[in-house]
């Protein structure tokens, strides 16, 4: 939400002037009258508060701290001084330093929504979900119209997997302010979840008819629509804005993956690839990627785990009332959404959707255990009470996005690096390996972007040592514990889906049930980057589409072959 801003004493020329600039939206101006003011004044709290407010207003939080500091030492008890010094604190990107800011001020003054619904953002970004719920739902009650407050529930109903709340949400949101492009936006990414192309792109579209530059919202429409001709109007529009100089730079990054995929479309394949490695090499040099990062993660892994003095895993108890897991890993853009959504139309089985909760779990546990040890180096210290312990919280929390259904489906993708953990809590817990064409699957990531995530996926090279460290890391898992892990192959799951999910079903342990050949994908919101796949159900002509640029990706074939791990999945 925008900063708290409160009447002023407007007592003299200047501070007159500073009040007009800053509902002008002229906030250097305003920063040029404040200081002026404070030379003589230097303590004078309106004019804190305005500086800082300014600053925030410029995207400079950091420079927003000192005066709002000084604010809060002059008006200690004041609670929008506290809430507006936590909104600079997270918006410098620090949101558990903005947290106990957060709640000074509501100790103060209980009833101040906006920071309800910035505190709830917070918490989000913390993974404290159900405490955001809880704060950005008061927040709701506080405000019930306030269109920002139900856009930013549905952000957070839907990081923490409740999609249908946060559907609802994102509904409400714009039907309170049907102009802004954001609250837009959001609404046509969930009518895309549910495989509802037709609402979304009628969404897309109005977000960029208040807002034309829009990126984000081009690089979703593209995906509503199938383009035949380079002389369709987006691609004319888009085209367009790609020549524009002043564009931000994370903006042509979406216009250039638009273009690429509506290329692709068309047929325009080296027009296609020119606009992908235009926006991976951008990408790739914002982000950056430290691909010693996985040969450490490995050698570590491989050392704890290869020799054998861990401690026993927790015990399997009788039965509970929260749900079981079934994890279901992979590299991402291997068939883990598809295979989710299948199994899920088992009437035993809920699809849980990518839950981070082991890779938070994996920053907690070196502060857990008693050698405060890194991981996973701290898994040697982990006794059965703390085994237990974590089971349990797990379970709980399973339990909390489950419909009622005795098991849960865990699908984060990422979680292949946190086999030997995930063995430690469930030892009994059915692992299912989604194995794909590394061809497809790096193309298919090469082919998409993904906002602050996966920095491996904008580099050939650096996709090529992601997929050798899956390959190693799996293999580890298969070493040290044979037999346990299911290994299923997309290519089977598209070829022979009957037979596959049969066996799956027997694997988890259920009986089969012909209702997961339909699946639950078409009324469930799949909210992954395959949502425009999913809804399609399993079909057979999504394999082999970097076979028109081979031109460009011998570099590529020729490391994944090296790599090998499929034996003939590589072949061209």
């Amino acid at each position: 939400m925008l900063p708290v801003i409160r009447l002023i004493d407007m007592s003299s020329d200047r501070v007159q002037a500073a009040i007009a600039a800053f509902k002008a939206g002229d906030y250097r101006r305003v920063r040029t009258l404040c200081r002026k003011v404070l030379k003589r004044q230097s303590g004078r709290p309106d004019m804190l508060e305005l500086l800082g407010l300014a600053e925030l207003r410029l995207g400079r939080p950091q420079q927003a701290e000192p005066w709002l500091h000084k604010l809060i030492a002059a008006r200690p008890t004041d609670p929008v001084a506290h809430y507006n010094l936590g909104l600079a604190r997270y918006r410098g990107g620090d949101p558990q330093a903005a947290l106990p800011l957060f709640e000074r001020a509501l100790a103060i003054t209980p009833d101040l929504a906006p920071c309800w619904s910035d505190m709830a953002l917070a918490l989000k970004d913390c993974r404290r979900y159900e405490e955001a719920v809880a704060a950005i739902s008061q927040a709701c009650r506080l405000a019930p119209d306030v269109a920002g407050f139900h856009n930013n529930a549905g952000v957070i109903h839907q990081a923490y997997g409740l999609l249908e709340r946060a559907y609802d949400h994102y509904r409400r949101a714009v039907e309170l302010d049907a102009s802004n492009p954001v609250y837009l936006k959001n609404l046509g990414l969930a009518h895309l979840g549910y495989g509802k192309r037709e609402q979304a792109e009628a969404v897309f579209r109005k977000a960029l008819m208040f807002q034309p530059e829009y990126g984000e919202a081009w690089r979703h429409l593209v995906f509503t629509h199938c383009y035949d001709s380079v002389q369709h109007e987006d691609i004319r529009r888009l085209e367009a804005l790609r020549q524009r100089e002043n564009l931000p730079a994370t903006t042509r990054v979406d216009i250039l993956f638009a273009l690429g995929k509506a290329y692709d479309d068309c047929g325009e394949y080296e027009s296609a690839f020119v606009c992908f490695q235009e926006g991976n090499a951008s990408e790739s040099a914002r982000l950056g990627f430290d691909p010693g990062r996985l040969r450490s993660r490995y050698r570590d892994s491989a050392e704890v785990f290869k020799a054998r003095n861990l401690p026993p895993a927790a015990p399997v108890s009788g039965p509970s009332a929260y749900p079981e897991p079934v994890f279901i890993v992979g590299l991402p853009r291997s068939g883990t959404s598809l295979l989710e959504g299948l199994l899920a139309g088992h009437s035993l089985i809920c699809a849980g959707g990518e839950r981070y909760w082991f890779n938070d779990l994996e920053q907690r546990l070196p502060s857990l255990t008693a050698g405060h040890q890194p991981y996973p180096w701290c898994l040697r210290d982990m006794g059965e009470d703390l085994l237990n312990e974590l089971a349990g919280e797990y379970r709980k929390h399973l339990a909390s996005i489950s419909d009622g259904s005795p098991y849960v489906i865990d699908k984060l993708p990422a979680n292949f690096e946190r086999l030997g953990l995930i063995r430690m809590l469930f030892p009994t817990a059915p692992i299912i390996h989604c194995e794909r064409n590394p061809m497809d699957v790096c193309w298919s990531l090469y082919t998409q972007r993904f906002p602050d995530a996966l920095h491996y996926a904008y580099d050939f090279q650096h996709l090529a040592q992601y997929v050798e460290y899956h390959r190693d890391i799996m293999a580890l898992w298969h070493e040290c514990y044979p037999g346990v892990i299911l290994d299923v192959g997309y290519e089977s799951l598209i070829e022979e889906p009957r037979d596959t999910l049969r066996a799956l079903c027997g694997f988890i342990g259920v009986a089969w049930e012909e209702s997961c050949m339909m699946g639950s994908n078409a009324r469930r919101w799949v909210n992954t980057a395959s949502d425009y796949q999913v809804h399609g159900g399993v079909r057979s002509n999504t394999g082999g589409r970097w076979q028109p640029y081979m031109h460009y990706l011998s570099g590529l074939h020729a490391d994944l072959a090296r790599v090998g791990g499929w034996p003939g999945c590589v072949s061209p």
